[in-house]
């Protein structure tokens, strides 16, 4: 803030190096105050030195994070191309013959005895456990359809 009262001041320096007798170390903050620069200017400096700290961190967190961004959009991008294929193949070695679903007739006979006796169910049951072993004997010979083909 300087001095007010316009009357100079008397500063006793002691060097303690004997070669350099002819040099004070100050530090910028009393040089600039030497050199008459106000505070407020200094103060007005060093804000924006600060401010262009924060704004290059700023800048540096951002690019961080967009590149991260950038980096797990290619990795879901790959495994959702990952699973296409996957899907692509399997669907390959199904085969695309367009048969009638297995025990049809069986079930078509479950169901009539359903709607016939809607309220007493288990005289169906004999239709029922023929069905499932029509599913179950079908169940089967897929898979050792599969383990003959490989």
């Amino acid at each position: 803030m300087g001095n007010v009262s316009g009357t100079p001041r008397k500063v006793t320096v002691q060097n303690e190096a004997e070669e350099s007798t002819n040099v004070i170390k100050v530090s910028d903050r009393i040089a600039q105050r030497l050199r008459g620069a106000p505070e407020e200017i200094q103060d007005t400096v060093r804000g924006d030195v600060i401010q262009d700290e924060n704004e290059l961190y700023w800048h540096r967190r951002l690019d961080n994070l967009e590149d991260s961004h950038r980096r797990m959009v290619q990795h879901m991008e790959d495994e959702i191309a990952r699973a296409q294929a996957e899907v692509r193949q399997w669907l390959q070695k199904t085969p695309d013959t367009e048969e009638e679903p297995p025990c049809m007739d069986a079930k078509e006979l479950v169901m009539k005895c359903y709607q016939e006796h809607p309220k007493q169910s288990l005289l169906c049951a004999r239709l029922v456990r023929i069905y499932q072993q029509c599913v179950n004997g079908r169940i089967l010979d897929v898979i050792d359809q599969k383990g003959t083909r490989q």
